[in-house]
């Protein structure tokens, strides 16, 4: 805090920021699809009369304008806001997918799904960023669960509705991330499987598509107001993922997670994905369990076979898969349980075994969040500690800080862009303090400027291990490194 820790949450709250200034329906950038934005837009408006209790004057006054610089983003409610309704799904999710399971194979299960949605890495680092993905597994969830219910109920007028609900569901994971209306295929799969009538069963198909389009509108009203520019930025989303060879899922899944995740583990690992491999096996070979699980094949596959086309290849897009995963782990385990003479040895094993296997990825992961402070922040302290009104201060602008954190220092200010500050440091300008990056790219320190700073200024504090990427407009990450710097 107060800066974005992962890639996407500027993406995502930017264009909350943009809602909320404009007071429209229309985000202006269709990249990534509505419904979550609308989701945390509504939350900060839930929240602006307590912004206002506290600070005297509406939160929509302190949204900062769209600048050059993509980390800069205010007020930081809005960070706080986006993390939180992603945790609330997240644990939403855990609660569901063990509902699932206890509805297959009784509360053991149940307890043994959740147990294994709350601790599976892949499902742990994204549950605290801002990110579309927890919306879409959410919603893709809540269709198959809908869509198999509806297959089972005995009660037509259910079927129908539950029918109905499974759409509207597939329409929000639509509108949450456009890949994931492949689990419609799932739901009508479901619908197909069930024992009734084909009148009723097209009928319910019916039912479906109508729920799944109404969300579809209703969630993402600019699909049909703004339908040229949605479909203009959906084809320059994919020819990024078409023409970015990036990542390869064999890595992210077996060896170190997501490149852009602070996890140097696997997503799954190899003892899990084995673990749920014999889950499938023994779902598909039971007749209580396989027409339930056929469906999440489909999906699953089409899944699959979408995102296997492009070169550009980031985990994310197969959290759901990673999720409905943790069921099959636990009807592995009920079936183990059904065969053992002392059941509850298996499903205490069970969980030891899930809390033995991700363990030291927690670990690392956890100890990662809790230990790190932005680069920025740090510099900010410094600065703070040492500073006073009679000690101007020339911070790089590359670096990108947040305005309210400079407001915190107690010294002038004065924020320049190389190499327009370079002429700042001339001793007319006063300047005692100097706040420098390592930058990347053509913007580049030159070694004539590094001779030339360091023989009027000695450095007094560093922090950080990355360098500042070279375009403004990218993420600019917590670990830049900073140097401050004091004149002789």
């Amino acid at each position: 805090m107060p800066y974005f820790n992962y890639v996407d949450e500027g993406h995502f709250l930017r264009r909350v920021s943009h809602l909320l200034s404009t007071q429209s329906w229309d985000p202006g950038w269709y990249a990534y699809p509505s419904l979550p934005f609308y989701a945390v837009a509504g939350a900060a408006v839930a929240w602006s009369p307590l912004y206002s209790a506290r600070h005297g004057h509406p939160l929509r006054q302190d949204l900062s304008p769209f600048g050059d610089f993509y980390d800069v983003l205010e007020p930081v409610d809005l960070i706080v806001i986006g993390r939180l309704a992603t945790l609330l799904l997240s644990l939403a999710a855990v609660a569901l997918l063990g509902r699932m399971a206890a509805r297959f194979a009784g509360e053991p299960a149940g307890w043994i799904a959740a147990l294994a949605a709350a601790l599976l890495p892949a499902l742990v680092i994204r549950g605290g960023i801002v990110t579309v993905d927890v919306y879409a597994l959410l919603a893709v969830l809540g269709a198959l669960e809908l869509a198999d219910r509806a297959r089972l109920s005995p009660r037509p007028g259910r079927q129908l509705v539950l029918a109905l609900l499974a759409g509207v569901c597939s329409g929000l994971a639509f509108v949450s991330k456009y890949p994931t209306v492949l689990v419609s295929l799932g739901v009508a799969l479901s619908l197909l499987l069930a024992g009734w009538t084909w009148r009723r069963k097209l009928l319910a198909l019916l039912l479906a598509g109508a729920g799944a389009v109404a969300a579809i509108l209703l969630g993402m009203p600019v699909l049909w107001l703004r339908t040229a520019a949605v479909l203009a930025d959906l084809r320059l989303e994919s020819g990024l993922y078409a023409t970015m060879p990036v990542g390869s899922y064999w890595d992210q899944i077996f060896h170190r997670a997501e490149w852009d995740q602070p996890l140097t583990h696997p997503e799954l690992g190899w003892p899990y994905v084995l673990l749920a491999l014999a889950g499938l096996a023994v779902a598909l070979a039971d007749r209580r369990w396989r027409l339930s699980v056929l469906p999440w094949v489909l999906y699953s596959v089409a899944t699959i076979v979408l995102f296997s086309r492009f070169p550009f290849h980031a985990f994310r897009n197969f959290l759901p898969l990673a999720a409905l995963s943790t069921i099959l782990v636990a009807l592995l385990f009920a079936r183990l349980r059904e065969r053992a003479s002392r059941p509850g040895w298996v499903t205490a094993g069970a969980a030891l075994l899930l809390v033995l296997l991700f363990a030291v990825p927690l670990h690392q992961y956890v100890g990662d969040r809790l230990r790190l402070v932005d680069s920025r922040v740090q510099a900010v302290d410094w600065l703070a500690k040492h500073g006073d009104k009679e000690s101007p201060a020339l911070l790089l602008e590359q670096i990108a800080f947040q305005p309210a954190e400079l407001a915190r220092l107690p010294q002038p200010v004065i924020v320049r862009p190389w190499p327009r500050a370079r002429r700042a440091l001339e001793p007319r300008f006063g300047v005692r303090y100097l706040v420098l990056a390592e930058l990347a790219g053509p913007n580049a320190l030159l070694p004539l400027a590094r001779q030339e700073i360091l023989a009027a200024f000695d450095l007094k504090a560093r922090f950080g291990s990355e360098p500042t990427p070279a375009s403004p407009g990218w993420f600019q990450g917590n670990r830049q490194i900073v140097y401050v710097l004091e004149r002789r």
